[in-house]
């Protein structure tokens, strides 16, 4: 809470910042979660001896792969992956549930349906981080999951693995439908 307005506060770049008091439920829940991102993205982290960065190596790899998919540039989509690619798909939420899957012919069928969900234009990377072979990338999105194919905003997690080739060898994802969540509440 701010002490001087009662507003609830976020803390964005070290410095707290009371929240708009006319957002909605859903805003709010995005304003957060890009505040959380964004706090916990603006500097580099040392973990296990390895410097973490906005812009490593596999950070550039992970934000040039959603860029390919979510534009639908299905050959650069395919060329940055290994041909052994494993992914793992879940959510908390059962509609969404859990899928594992390998191979390019696979990867490429789902993703390319999934893709052909999303809203054009409206994938937001709230955040990257990675080190030479490894990325983490927080992003939100418009895609056709609610009720009679409406759109929704969901949030999607994916931590990417590199292989010596710097091609994605390990994909996992996990996704959060906000926006139907705050509709449910409110």
């Amino acid at each position: 809470m701010c002490p001087t307005c009662l507003a609830p506060t976020v803390v964005t770049a070290g410095m707290a910042q009371p929240m708009r008091r006319e957002s909605s439920r859903r805003d709010l829940t995005q304003e957060l979660f890009a505040a959380a991102a964004a706090s916990l993205l603006s500097r580099r982290l040392m973990a296990n001896g390895r410097t973490i960065m906005q812009n490593s190596p596999a950070a550039k790899v992970a934000l040039a792969h959603i860029e390919a998919w979510s534009h639908h540039d299905w050959d650069k989509t395919r060329a940055m992956l290994a041909p052994d690619v494993h992914a793992l798909i879940t959510s908390t939420q059962r509609e969404i549930g859990t899928n594992e899957f390998k191979g390019i012919d696979k990867y490429m069928a789902l993703k390319m349906r999934a893709a052909s969900l999303v809203e054009p234009e409206s994938v937001q990377v709230l955040g990257t981080v990675g080190d030479e072979d490894t990325a983490l990338t927080l992003v939100t999105f418009r895609i056709a999951m609610g009720a009679n194919g409406s759109l929704v905003t969901m949030a999607r997690s994916c931590l990417y693995l590199l292989d010596e080739n710097k091609k994605i060898k390990d994909e996992r994802d996990s996704f959060f439908v906000l926006s139907q969540a705050a509709s449910e509440e409110g």
